[in-house]
């Protein structure tokens, strides 16, 4: 046991944590990947599937949390939040109306090393989607309106998770494990650190974070090769060629310390947090397999069923690999 943390009264809630990362795991199939360069040099992975007339695109940038000044924690985060809060000539109101008329889904997230972001549409409505998407990814407004309502929205998350039982003990983990680290920082960010963002903190950090070189594109639906390379360009050829991210520092996990956060709720979380395996380690697959059975599986895992289903010891137990 690395590092143990517990919400003392009642029942218990036990999360098992071993550092790396975590994606779904589809059953073994034969699934044709192409690997699909636009005339633009950008690059993407397509699995062209016309079963529905759907397409998705995942894609994701270098640079995530980690990337947040220690002041201005949560600006990464509050970025996710605005670039689809108009871009372009149209407003928030009216990119959000636009989407919402074509049933078209653009979004955004970060985690702490990367900053992801999403599209689905059908094929009828593939070039509007596009045409958003290029304008999300581009040209963010960041106008003061709803970037002040998304502020006052994590603002009001960060605050819950002060009473959260599960959110302390995530933030005294991360505390625990990784000290002054930007790993220990939240990606949320805190009431205080949110509340200081700007408009201008936004379009300079998405000018730091956005380019090129720290891109990866993943495309899966009715779209084939030649049809797919003029919208990577569209989206993405415009942008920057490098981006201006700041060294992070290799860490390795304070161990062995255990703490104890105290707060007067019925249940118990208790998180243990082990050195795990990056992804270009040899054995990574292998562990991601492990994990998916141990604890990783939700309602299907061991843990979960002997835990829970079997004794009837806690609302819930799994383990995840994350980095």
């Amino acid at each position: 046991m690395a590092t143990k943390l517990s919400l003392r009264e009642g029942f218990p809630v036990l999360v098992l944590a071993l550092f790396a990362s975590l994606t779904f795991v589809l059953p073994a199939q034969a699934v044709e990947i192409q690997r699909v360069t636009s005339p633009g040099g950008i690059e993407a992975w397509l699995v062209e599937d016309h079963t529905v007339p759907l397409v998705a695109m995942n894609f994701s940038f270098e640079g995530g949390s980690v990337q947040d000044p220690e002041a201005k924690q949560g600006l990464t985060r509050l970025l996710a939040a605005t670039m689809d809060e108009g871009a372009g000539d149209l407003t928030s109101e009216d990119f959000q109306a636009r989407m919402e008329e074509l049933a078209i889904s653009i979004s955004f997230e970060t985690g702490k090393d990367r900053f992801y972001g999403s599209l689905r549409t059908l094929t009828s409505t593939l070039p509007e989607a596009a045409d958003l998407l290029t304008l999300a990814v581009n040209e963010p407004r960041f106008d003061a309106v709803p970037v002040e309502r998304m502020k006052a929205q994590l603002s009001a998350r960060a605050r819950r998770n002060q009473t959260d039982p599960d959110a302390i003990a995530g933030r005294a983990l991360a505390d625990a494990m990784f000290d002054s680290h930007p790993y220990a920082h939240a990606t949320l960010g805190t009431v205080e650190t949110i509340e200081g963002l700007t408009p201008e903190d936004l379009s300079a950090h998405h000018g730091k974070l956005i380019s090129k070189s720290a891109l990866t594109v993943g495309v899966v639906g009715a779209i084939d090769a030649e049809t797919l390379k003029p919208i990577l360009d569209k989206v993405f050829a415009s942008l920057p060629e490098k981006s201006d991210l700041k060294p992070v520092a290799e860490v390795e996990p304070d161990l062995g310390e255990e703490v104890h956060r105290e707060l007067s709720v019925p249940q118990t979380t208790i998180l243990v947090g082990l050195p795990g395996l990056k992804r270009n380690d040899p054995d990574y697959q292998a562990a991601y397999v492990m994990n998916h059975i141990l604890g990783g599986g939700s309602f299907t895992s061991w843990m979960y069923e002997e835990v829970r289903e079997k004794r009837g010891l806690s609302y819930g137990a799994g383990t995840s690999l994350s980095l």
